[in-house]
């Protein structure tokens, strides 16, 4: 929701899941209408400097994720993060990590955010891969 926010420079939409329903014939008998939430100010300078952070962690060499995704269609950004966690394993206290990645991209003339996290996955290096994958399906 905060990349959403972000891409809609500074707005907040509720979200949905279900843009419309249509009949047998292919006539819309329900429409998804759109529902601000909240407004947060956001110059554009702010925003440009936000973009320019996540289209360098996957497409600048020495982004996180740019290993896996400098070659991605669709203008990609994105934000990796890591939790430190601990797992119960055989009655003893193991240290792990979640790893989650954030981010947006274009596609048809539209911008779709995204979120992927992995339980006890390791880092947000980790779930680039899978980020990876969910994007060649969408783009082929």
């Amino acid at each position: 929701m905060v990349v959403s926010a972000i891409e809609n420079k500074g707005t907040y939409y509720q979200p949905f899941l279900i843009d419309s329903i249509r009949d047998q014939n292919g006539n819309i008998v329900e429409k998804t209408n759109p529902k601000i939430v909240k407004k947060i100010e956001m110059s554009d300078e702010t925003y440009g400097i936000i973009e320019e952070g996540m289209k360098n962690v996957a497409k600048n060499p020495e982004g996180t994720v740019s290993w896996f995704l400098r070659n991605s269609p669709g203008n990609i950004r994105v934000k990796t993060g890591t939790a430190e966690a601990y797992e119960i394993v055989d009655g003893q206290s193991v240290y792990r990590t979640h790893g989650w990645i954030v981010g947006a991209f274009d596609y048809n003339d539209k911008t779709y955010t995204f979120c992927f996290h992995m339980n006890f996955g390791g880092g947000g290096f980790y779930i680039a891969q899978s980020t990876k994958r969910y994007l060649n399906c969408v783009f082929n």
